[in-house]
Parts: C-alpha cells; structure tokens; sequence
C-alpha cells in the first residue's frame, strides 16, 4: 500500500526537477498544513548514507554530512581528524572500528570530547567496537554518546 505522504517521485515522464509536489505533513488531514516541495529537494532527502573509509598517513577525516565512518581492518595506530566542514548542530555519525587481532592506539581531535561515554584510546584486540559522537553546536564539540565494544 503505498503511503499517501510520500509523492511518487517517478509519475509524469515530461514532469522536471522544478515541478512543485503538494506534501502532507504526517498527522495532518489532506490539504492541512501542507507545504510544496521540488522534486530535486526531496531526492535530496532520500540519499544514501555518507561513508567514509580512507585512512590517509594514519588518519581518518570525516566529513560535517557523515553518517559512518567504517575503514578496513586497523594495522596501525588511528587518528580521528576533526570533520573536515562544520556538522549540523545536533547531527552525528557512527565509528565502526575493528582491529586486526592486534590492539590498535585510537586518538582524537580536538573536537572530539566525552559526554555520556568515554572516547576510547585503543581498540580491544579482535572486537568490533562502535563509537557514536553528535555535534553540539554551542560549544563546537562532538560529544560521545556511546561506545561498545562487541562482547
């Protein structure tokens, strides 16, 4: 069934990204509070998930827009840059880190900071361990919200 809030981005061959698409605001009756949208701004919303992989010179940089941070198996000590560009406030991604049975030095940038866990300085040897920051614009820091390590 399909869901009356979300238009079919696909309808009308001839339709261009400037047409304009009534959206209903979840919760609301037909032709209440709606809002008009272009094609190319709700695409917008339905993009896929920003990974960053690359370690450069034993260092990995994550964009403000990231959403996972996910490199190779670690050989070597990691260094967590400060995002490259100015997160959203509010806005945070995932670490995933895993080592290669071999415990592995983690340290962090500046921006990064503890809050409700603690950043972790090395990795447990053969654990995957998950890492989630947000960024709290008011103090321009990326605050730890949890970190796991696979049991």
């Amino acid at each position: 069934m399909a869901n009356k809030n979300i238009p079919d981005l696909s309808a009308a061959a001839d339709a261009t990204d400037a047409d304009l698409l009534e959206v209903y605001q979840p919760g609301e009756a037909s032709g209440t509070r709606n809002r008009k949208e272009t094609r190319a701004t709700l695409r917008a919303y339905m993009t896929k998930p920003k990974i960053v992989t690359t370690i450069s010179a034993g260092t990995i940089t994550p964009a403000g827009d990231t959403d996972l941070v996910q490199p190779a198996a670690l050989s070597a000590a990691l260094a967590i840059a400060n995002p490259s560009s100015t997160p959203a406030d509010g806005a945070g991604f995932v670490l995933d880190l895993i080592d290669d049975g071999t415990s592995r030095a983690l340290s962090w940038g500046t921006k990064y900071a503890n809050r409700m866990a603690t950043l972790p300085t090395a990795t447990t040897a053969g654990k995957r361990h998950r890492i989630g920051v947000e960024y709290n614009a008011a103090d321009d820091k990326l605050y730890c919200m949890y970190a796991q390590v696979q049991p």
